[in-house]
C-alpha cells in the first residue's frame, strides 16, 4: 500500500510548482514567439519544408510540455491555497482534464507529436543515453495510460461541459481526493519533467539560430492596486462564505432529487407506479435547480483562485477558467443535450410558466434576453475553444490561446463573470416558484380527488327522502370531517 502524502510534502509539491510555473513561462513565449518566426521563414522560402517539419515539431512540443506543467502547477497550487473543501475539489477536478487533453494529443497516436519527435531526435543523434532516455519516458507513458488514462474519460468531459445526469456529477466530485490527484500529478511529473529536460537544448538551440526574427512580449500586469485590493479584501471572503452555503445547498438539494430510490419499500408499494411517477416528474423539474450551483461553485472559485494568485500568469489563467465555465454553464442552462429536444430552460421555466403569472413570465423574458446574448458572443466561444482544444490535428492553437491571454483585461473579465452570476439566483428563483406552483396544483388535485367521495355521499344525502331535518344534521356532520380532513393540508 502506498503511503500517504504528507503535509510537508504537498507544502514542498506547492513550492516547486511555484518556481515551476514561474521558470517555464518565460521559455514558453519564447518557444512560441520562434513559431512565429519560423514560420515567416518559411513563407519568404529560407527553409526547406522538411527542416520546418522537423523544428516546428520540437519547437510544438517544448511549447506543450511547458504549458501542461504550468498549468497544472497553477490548478494544484490553487488547491493548495483553498481553504473550502469544495473549492478544493473543484480546483482538482481541473488537473483531469488538462493532463488528459496533454496525453491525447501527445502520445495517442502512432503519428503523434511525440513519435514524430522522438524519431527525429534519434536520426539525428542515436546514442545510448538518448535511447535510454526515451524509452523511460515511453515507459512512464505507458504506466500513466493504463494506470490513468484509459479511464479518465468521463472524468475530463464532467470536469470541462458538466454533465445532464446530476448524480454522475455529484459523485464525481464527492469522490475527488486530493491525495488521489497529487500521486496522478507525480506521476504526470515522471513523464513531463524529463521530456522538458529532453527538449530544452534542442529547442534553445533553434530559439539562438531564430533569434534575429524574434519578438519578445510579456503580459501587462494591471495598474489599479487599489481596484485589486478592495477585491482581495471584500469580495474574497464574501465569496468563500458563498461557496459553503451553496455547498450545503448542493448536498441537501441532492438528498431531496434521491428520495424516491431511498423510500421504504411499503411506501414506495403504497404510492404505486403512478405516485412515484408523479414524484419524479416533478423532481425532474428541479434538475436546473441543482445544476445552478455547481456553475456558482465553479465560477467562485475560479475568481477567489484569481485573488489569490501569486503571479502574473496564474491570475490569466483563473480567467480563462472562468470564460469556459460561463460557457459551458450557459449551455446546460439554454443549449439542449440532444438535436430536437428542448433545453432545461425552455422546459422548466420558459413553457412550464402558467399564462396568469404575469409577474413570473415578465422575470423570465428579461432573463431569456440575457442568456440568449451569449449565443453570439464569439469572445468567450473563442476563448473557450482555443483553451479546451490546443491541438486539432494539425492545428496549433496554444500560440491563440496565449495570444488571447494576454489582451485579457482584468476587470472586465471579472464584470464579466459577475454579470453571469447575477443570473443565476434569479434562475433559480424562477425554477423554486414554478416547482412551488406545480406542487400547489399537484396538491389541489390531490385534494379533490380524496374529497370526491364526501361530495358524492353529500349529493345522495340530499336528494334522499330522508326527513329535512335529518338531512341537515348529517349534512352538518360530514362538512365538520370535511373541515377537519382539510386541516391536514393547509
Amino acid at each position: 500500500m502506498d503511503k500517504p502524502i504528507s503535509k510537508e510534502s504537498l507544502s514542498h509539491l506547492c513550492d516547486v510548482l511555484g518556481n515551476s510555473v514561474q521558470e517555464m513561462f518565460p521559455l514558453l513565449q519564447e518557444r512560441i514567439n520562434s513559431l512565429a518566426a519560423l514560420n515567416n521563414m518559411l513563407s519568404e522560402g529560407r527553409i526547406d519544408q522538411d527542416s520546418f517539419n522537423n523544428y516546428k515539431n520540437i519547437l510544438e512540443l517544448h511549447a506543450s510540455v511547458l504549458y501542461a506543467i504550468i498549468e497544472v502547477g497553477i490548478a494544484f497550487r490553487a488547491d493548495l491555497h483553498s481553504e473550502k473543501v469544495i473549492e478544493k475539489r473543484i480546483n482538482l477536478k481541473y488537473i483531469v482534464f488538462i493532463i488528459s487533453e496533454f496525453f491525447k494529443a501527445t502520445f495517442t497516436s502512432s503519428n503523434g507529436m511525440w513519435n514524430k519527435v522522438s524519431e527525429y531526435l534519434l536520426s539525428s543523434d542515436n546514442n545510448d543515453d538518448l535511447n535510454e532516455t526515451i524509452n523511460c519516458i515511453n515507459d512512464h507513458v505507458n504506466t500513466y495510460k493504463n494506470i490513468y488514462y484509459d479511464k479518465d474519460k468521463e472524468k475530463r468531459d464532467i470536469s470541462v461541459h458538466y454533465d445532464f445526469d446530476i448524480n454522475k456529477l455529484y459523485k464525481y466530485l464527492v469522490d475527488i481526493s486530493e491525495e488521489a490527484e497529487a500521486k496522478r500529478l507525480c506521476h504526470f511529473l515522471s513523464i513531463v519533467q524529463p521530456l522538458n529536460k529532453l527538449l530544452l537544448l534542442p529547442s534553445t538551440i533553434l530559439i539562438a539560430v531564430l533569434n534575429k526574427d524574434v519578438k519578445t512580449g510579456s503580459f501587462a500586469t494591471e495598474k489599479d492596486d487599489i481596484i485589486f485590493r478592495k477585491f482581495k479584501n471584500d469580495l474574497y471572503p464574501k465569496i468563500g462564505d458563498s461557496l459553503q452555503t451553496f455547498s450545503t445547498i448542493l448536498d441537501k438539494n441532492m438528498r431531496v432529487y434521491n428520495m424516491p430510490e431511498n423510500l421504504p419499500k411499503e411506501l414506495l408499494s403504497s404510492l404505486g407506479d403512478n405516485g412515484l411517477t408523479k414524484i419524479k416528474e416533478i423532481l425532474d423539474k428541479c434538475k436546473l435547480g441543482i445544476l445552478l450551483p455547481y456553475i456558482y461553485l465553479d465560477l467562485g472559485t475560479a475568481i477567489r483562485g484569481y485573488i489569490k494568485s501569486e503571479s502574473n500568469i496564474e491570475k490569466r489563467w483563473n480567467l480563462i477558467r472562468i470564460n469556459l465555465i460561463i460557457y459551458e454553464g450557459w449551455k446546460k442552462i439554454y443549449v439542449p443535450e440532444n438535436a430536437g429536444e428542448k433545453s432545461l430552460w425552455e422546459k422548466n421555466i420558459y413553457e412550464s410558466i402558467p399564462l396568469e403569472y404575469n409577474d413570473l413570465k415578465k422575470e423570465s423574458d428579461s432573463v431569456e434576453q440575457i442568456l440568449n446574448s451569449y449565443e453570439n458572443n464569439n469572445i468567450i466561444k473563442s476563448i473557450r475553444h482555443y483553451y479546451i482544444h490546443l491541438r486539432e490535428k494539425r492545428a496549433f492553437n496554444l500560440p491563440f490561446l496565449l495570444d488571447e491571454l494576454s489582451k485579457l483585461n482584468e476587470f472586465n473579465e471579472l464584470a464579466k463573470v459577475l454579470d453571469f452570476i447575477n443570473i443565476l439566483p434569479n434562475i433559480y428563483k424562477l425554477s423554486d416558484a414554478i416547482i412551488r406552483i406545480d406542487s400547489a396544483q399537484e396538491d389541489n388535485k390531490y385534494k379533490q380527488e380524496l374529497l370526491e367521495p364526501i361530495n358524492k355521499i353529500k349529493q345522495l344525502i340530499g336528494n334522499s327522502n330522508m326527513p329535512e331535518k335529518d338531512k341537515d344534521d348529517c349534512i352538518k356532520q360530514i362538512d365538520n370531517g370535511h373541515d377537519e380532513l382539510k386541516k391536514l393540508f393547509d
